[in-house]
């Protein structure tokens, strides 16, 4: 039996397993096509990170619905990789936002070096919070 706070996880997990299955065979064809192309990305090395991540992340948390609805007790092991594939995507695809605002697009090879005093002027803003 689910708590009432869990009613409904297990339809929800097994339907995000699919559509994360489904869209992360259609992402792995369109990298498998840059990469024979010779035009891939370290950005689209990251995003492909996050996506990894977040697939395994509901994998597991299946995984464990599916033992937890069969038994009451779950398998407490891949819930608890699942929480940390969970945070590890979410830091990953945070890290990529991040670098994408700092100008690192997959047009140049780097971030774009800002102006010193617009440099400044954040480490200065930063200081005084």
């Amino acid at each position: 039996q689910f708590t009432k706070d869990e009613q409904g996880l297990l339809e929800m997990f097994l339907g995000w397993t699919a559509m994360y299955t489904v869209g992360c065979c259609a992402y792995a064809y369109g990298q498998y096509t840059l990469y024979r192309t010779q035009s891939l990305h370290p950005v689209c090395h990251i995003l492909t990170a996050g996506i990894a991540l977040e697939l395994l992340c509901v994998l597991f948390q299946s995984l464990h619905g599916v033992q937890y609805a069969s038994d009451g007790v779950g398998l407490e092991a891949i819930q608890g990789f699942a929480e940390v594939s969970d945070a590890l995507s979410n830091a990953v695809i945070m890290v990529l936002l991040v670098l994408l605002a700092k100008g690192w697009t997959t047009s140049t090879g780097g971030a774009a070096r800002p102006a010193p005093d617009l440099e400044n002027g954040q480490i200065a803003s930063l200081g005084a919070m």
